[in-house]
């Protein structure tokens, strides 16, 4: 009996966080944004190493004629973070908003002209970008039926990138159906995320706090990690799903008490 009863209030329990995160906890980390802004803001330029070239921005900054690439500067540390360690390796890339088409020619250019690239765009304009390994989808990323028939003729990918209309109501159908299409150590990306209100960033943040969660779930299971940077949030697939999270000792000298 306490089990069925588990079973239909944990999922509204849950829910129930998600809403109490998306109203009450942007108060909170603006709360924290603003502490921060005294306690790291002396102006400063930090200084170490020299920074090796990063190749997407290299491409950016080199790409003056064709196909139109708009991006904040700083996405580009980001992407080359988590994405290089797919490149050559053939990456299956699913990247929501073609718009004009400059950024699959710059995956290809850093993935290899091998990777297989699927664009969704609801801009049936956006169809002349459709080439060898360049697969242009027309349909609206909140269509969560568009996902599942997707998903059903794909299969699963390596990297999501949505850079799409940019709003929560589309961010989190688009997050929630492709999800599970993602391989063992994916990637999904969002851009534009803007706001501190932003009621999809306070999701993503939900999904974050259950990874700390004192009962093992359904997202340490499978989720690495969450990673905000300003207006992207990267979610992690782990390699090997984890059966569960442990605590171990090791050594044999003891504090008493």
């Amino acid at each position: 009996m306490f089990d069925v009863l588990r079973k239909k209030v944990r999922p509204l329990t849950n829910t129930a966080r998600t809403l109490i995160d998306m109203v009450y906890a942007p108060s909170l980390y603006w709360l924290a944004g603003c502490k921060a802004n005294g306690i790291v803001g002396n102006g400063k330029a930090a200084s170490g190493r020299p920074v090796s070239p990063n190749p997407l921005e290299t491409y950016f900054d080199s790409h003056r004629t064709g196909p139109g690439l708009w991006k904040w500067r700083h996405y580009f540390e980001a992407y080359h973070t988590h994405f290089a360690k797919f490149r050559g390796a053939r990456p299956k890339i699913v990247e929501i908003g073609v718009y004009s088409g400059g950024s699959l020619d710059m995956w290809r250019e850093y993935f290899g002209a091998d990777c297989e690239l699927y664009g969704v765009d609801i801009d049936k304009s956006c169809m002349k970008h459709e080439k060898q390994n360049v697969k242009i989808n027309i349909a609206n990323q909140s269509d969560r039926a568009f996902w599942r028939k997707f998903r059903e003729e794909v299969g699963e990918v390596d990297i999501v990138i949505d850079d799409g209309g940019h709003r929560p109501r589309q961010q989190r159908p688009t997050f929630e159906e492709i999800l599970g299409a993602i391989k063992p150590g994916g990637i999904y990306l969002c851009e534009d995320i803007h706001g501190l209100r932003n009621p999809f960033a306070a999701y993503l943040r939900g999904i974050a706090n259950t990874l700390n969660d004192h009962r093992f779930n359904a997202v340490q299971a499978r989720i690495k990690s969450v990673t905000f940077y300003p207006y992207i949030a990267v979610v992690e697939i782990l390699d090997t799903p984890r059966k569960a999270l442990t605590s171990e000792k090791s050594g044999d000298q003891w504090i008493k008490g």
